[in-house]
């Protein structure tokens, strides 16, 4: 490996410059500054020859250059043709870094550099990866297997690449353990949401400068990264239109205020489109044709699949470049589409990226997760894992003070009550139980606890009780089924006292000793106490039996025989007595002890 270049950037005369804005930089970044002061004297990392693939901008600068204080050696390529910004990639190969990144690489290129951070000067392999979309995790698999056998773990720091993790896995293509540190609320929830919110503005002004107030843009997804992105937009004006394939984040962007559509309807509206969602073949070539004249198309997930730029290239009458990264198509029915960063990351290709300071948050996981991974190899066969949620709070809390902010601390009270309501509902439980990584500091991650459990376990050891065995579970289930066998039996008891229903049969309604003589003013007028008489058969219930249907037209069965002139009181089931309806038209029952009266429904003369 003797030939090997120590590092290939565009300029180094850059490195100057490069330097004076990593500073400024490193005091945006509270977490890594945080990660230098714990752990500078320990070097958790010596001995890790961490190969890194993450865009080469001035906050990667810093993130190299903490993993570096902290004990391992690190080479680097950027994960993206055009994301590196050519001051920090020289700003670091001056510090003796190699770095292999330079922007506007072309395909082949971008993979040449990938493969010179594999091995290291004195021959040796890489033993970690820090990987941020998964080309690097997919090249050593595919192209380099041989390599598998010596790595302890990989981090993963975007989206896509968690995507592509969670297939190799399903697949069993994955070969070593991997923390997912895109899902960490203090990655997710800030880079991809509060970043995207500022950094997809600057990169469209920078390339257009267009007036965006007024416009109306469509933003293609609705999760943390489509989120912040129609935030910004609609704070500069526009009118924002999503488009969704998940109904949750449909509904979410609705409740918002957004217009919720297809693409291929939002398509004929948009002045400015942008696509966040990381799938393929979201604006292709018949969306480009219905587009408005100048329409400006720009992405901003991490791979160039989804905006069909080979359709564009071949059906577009001609292309015109404006600048770098700025190109303009003539298509064939004279209209214009403008296209920013050749459809890849529109932040990183015509702008600076993600402010510094959000940036801390992702990598300080970054430098956590690689830490874990180097010192507790043992603990994790391979798999998928995350950050414990006590990482992310300890996370999130080493920014605080950058912004002036004051926490405020429960009492003992308080977190007593907390406990006790956690502890009531058990694991497993919405709101209930301790995870296991309850109590794990940032300064102890890496050391066992007293109960022999290793702190800073990446997923819960405490299984789930059985259903079967958890004795207050099957208390509750004992009480519902009791009280339904006591509503039954209620119900059962009061209807075995009822006033005889009516007896169907052949189409022939019998209401025993009830006058059917009697005119339709006398039947709707009836009056109301008439002498009823029971017949035995009358208690007999009719459940199960069908009616027939009765056909339309059909003759009247003959009446029954009539029933006496008068009526007296009868005792029904309930415990006082009750005058029951005589009408014809209606009969009484006890329901819950009280005497309810009901139309008969199926008698032909009402």
């Amino acid at each position: 490996m003797s030939d090997k270049l120590p590092f290939k950037v565009a300029d180094m005369s850059l490195a100057e410059w490069g330097r004076k804005a990593i500073d400024i930089a490193e005091n945006e970044m509270p977490g890594l500054m945080k990660m230098r002061e714990m752990y500078g004297q320990s070097k958790p990392l010596k001995g890790a020859r961490i190969a890194g693939c993450l865009h080469m901008t001035l906050q990667t600068a810093v993130l190299i250059e903490t993993l570096l204080a902290l004990g391992a050696e690190v080479q680097w390529s950027s994960c993206n043709i055009f994301s590196t910004q050519d001051h920090a990639a020289a700003a670091i190969a001056k510090a003796g870094i190699p770095v292999y990144a330079w922007k506007g690489e072309t395909d082949e290129e971008y993979v040449w550099c990938i493969e010179q951070t594999l091995y290291f000067k004195d021959g040796q392999p890489l033993n970690m990866i820090l990987d941020d979309g998964g080309d690097l995790t997919n090249l050593v698999h595919q192209k380099y297997p041989k390599l598998l056998a010596g790595i302890r773990g990989l981090s993963e720091e975007t989206t896509t690449g968690v995507h592509n993790l969670y297939k190799m896995m399903k697949k069993g293509e994955l070969k070593v353990p991997a923390i997912n540190v895109n899902d960490s609320v203090t990655k997710s929830k800030f880079d991809n949401l509060y970043g995207c919110r500022e950094s997809l503005i600057d990169g469209i002004k920078r390339a257009t400068d267009v007036m965006i107030a007024g416009k109306v843009a469509v933003v293609a997804g609705y999760g943390d990264v489509g989120k912040g992105c129609v935030q910004a937009l609609r704070s500069f004006g526009a009118r924002v239109i999503v488009t969704e394939v998940d109904p949750i984040n449909a509904l979410q962007a609705a409740m918002e205020g957004y217009e919720v559509t297809t693409m291929d309807e939002a398509c004929k509206e948009g002045n400015i489109f942008v696509t966040t969602t990381g799938c393929e073949d979201i604006i292709v070539g018949h969306h480009f044709e219905n587009m408005k004249d100048d329409a400006i198309v720009c992405n901003i997930g991490h791979f160039d699949c989804e905006i069909d730029m080979s359709w564009l290239n071949k059906n577009a009458a001609k292309k015109i470049n404006i600048k770098a990264q700025v190109d303009r198509f003539r298509l064939k029915n004279g209209r214009h589409v403008i296209v920013l960063a050749e459809g890849r990351l529109v932040n990183l290709g015509c702008a600076m990226g993600h402010p510094s300071f959000v940036m801390s948050n992702s990598f300080t996981n970054q430098v956590l997760a690689q830490i874990e991974l180097w010192m507790n190899t043992d603990k994790y066969p391979v798999g998928v894992y995350f950050l414990p949620k006590k990482l992310d709070e300890q996370v999130a809390a080493a920014h605080l003070d950058k912004l002036g902010v004051k926490l405020t601390k429960l009492t003992e009270k308080q977190l007593g009550n907390k406990r006790r309501i956690a502890e009531s509902r058990g694991p497993g439980v919405p709101g209930g139980g301790f995870p296991s990584f309850i109590g794990i500091d940032i300064k102890t991650c890496c050391k066992k606890e007293k109960s022999g459990q290793k702190s800073g376990q990446l997923r819960p050891t405490t299984k789930r009780k059985e259903f079967t065995k958890d004795p207050q579970i099957k208390m509750h289930v004992f009480l519902l089924l009791g009280c339904f066998v006591l509503t039954t039996t209620e119900y059962f008891l009061c209807s075995a006292h009822m006033i005889p229903d009516e007896i169907l049969s052949n189409n022939k309604v019998v209401v025993s000793n009830v006058s059917n003589t009697l005119s339709q003013s006398q039947q709707i007028h009836s009056p109301p106490v008439v002498i009823v008489e029971l017949p035995k058969t009358a208690r007999k219930s009719r459940k199960g039996k069908k009616q027939k249907k009765k056909k339309y037209g059909a003759k009247l069965p003959p009446p029954p025989p009539t029933a006496p002139a008068n009526c007296t009181p009868l005792w029904g089931s309930c415990k006082s007595p009750s005058n029951v309806c005589c009408d014809i038209c209606a009969f009484c029952q006890c329901r819950l002890f009280r005497t309810v009266c009901f139309c008969r429904m199926g008698n032909p003369h009402c």
